[in-house]
């Protein structure tokens, strides 16, 4: 495990700024919602519903991660760019049964490493095992192709991403999202330097409201 000690002072509090982006339908959402189902410590923004904060205790010290869910804002260019500007760590998501998915990840990539140039880069692909409702179970069998680990292997080297930021996240098992951020607190430890935002750094972005999801226990 990652440690905060080098970096950070004990009891000291640092925020980071982490953007959950892709194509629509690949599970951002979902892994966005498994934070607030499994994680006691997250606080919900009162202005908006696609931004929350993660927070874990690594050596002492608080880490918050201020995590950004696109929630299908990626067609408006301009409000993508606010999104990821001051961002420390970029979560690419694609869903492994949809090769078209993480093709169209090469245009999100590219505008994201523009406008956050000296973010961390994570490669995150979804898949779900437990499907509970009708709905889920056509969108999860309506997809065109599933990811090779060859398809994968390929798109990483073409766009940077080492072996190490490469995940896949089962969407019906909380704990499986939730590792993901919480491996992502333990690096940003390490570098330490996060930031705490004003009200309006937080919520100046977008007036778009994203849907509450169902009631079901697998959010895919």
């Amino acid at each position: 495990m990652a440690t905060a000690s080098a970096a950070l002072s004990p009891a000291f509090t640092a925020h980071f700024k982490v953007v959950l982006t892709g194509e629509a339908g690949v599970g951002k959402t979902s892994m966005f919602r498994h934070l607030e189902a499994v994680h006691k410590d997250v606080d919900w923004s009162k202005s908006d519903r696609d931004f929350c904060t993660y927070k874990t205790k690594i050596d002492g010290s608080c880490i918050e991660l201020g995590v950004w869910d696109t929630a299908g804002v990626e067609v408006y260019r301009s409000i993508t760019r606010n999104y990821y500007r001051g961002s420390r760590v970029i979560v690419f998501v694609y869903r492994e049964d949809s090769l078209s998915s993480l093709n169209g990840l090469a245009n999100h990539v590219k505008s994201a490493r523009f406008q956050a140039k000296d973010a961390h880069s994570i490669l995150v692909g979804t898949t779900c095992t437990k499907v509970v409702t009708d709905e889920s179970k056509k969108n999860w069998e309506s997809s065109d192709t599933i990811v090779s680990d060859e398809k994968v292997k390929k798109f990483a080297q073409e766009f940077d991403f080492p072996p190490e930021t490469i995940h896949l996240v089962d969407l019906s098992t909380p704990d499986s999202v939730v590792n993901i951020f919480q491996q992502i607190a333990e690096m940003l430890a390490e570098e330490g330097a996060g930031t705490v935002p004003t009200d309006e750094e937080r919520f100046k972005i977008s007036d778009k409201k994203s849907p509450a999801p169902a009631n079901t226990s697998c959010l895919c």
